[in-house]
């Protein structure tokens, strides 16, 4: 029992850890918040920096996700017809 929270706390300061660093958005700013946080911990050092480079990515993927849906939404309503004489979708930009 005495593990599992212990576990839990590390992970609630983990999390903690990353959403600081995730708000610091001058590099360097947050190269001193890791530095003085993982002071003498390389191997946790390494594993948030490698957790913090990972959100870039997952970043992109999902706005290329929603940019498809809605592009999708978009040809979809335009072959709808239009009630009332009323167009359903606004002009394109």
């Amino acid at each position: 029992m005495r593990e599992a929270i212990h576990e839990a706390d590390s992970l609630d300061l983990e999390n903690e850890i990353f959403e600081t660093a995730l708000q610091l958005t001058d590099p360097e700013r947050r190269r001193e918040y890791l530095d003085r946080t993982f002071y003498g911990d390389r191997q946790g050092r390494e594993g948030m920096e490698e957790l913090l480079g990972m959100t870039g990515i997952a970043s992109s993927y999902f706005l290329e996700g929603r940019q498809r849906m809605l592009e999708l939404a978009r040809e979809v309503l335009e072959e709808l017809p239009e009630w009332v004489g009323v167009p359903v979708l606004p002009p394109k930009r």
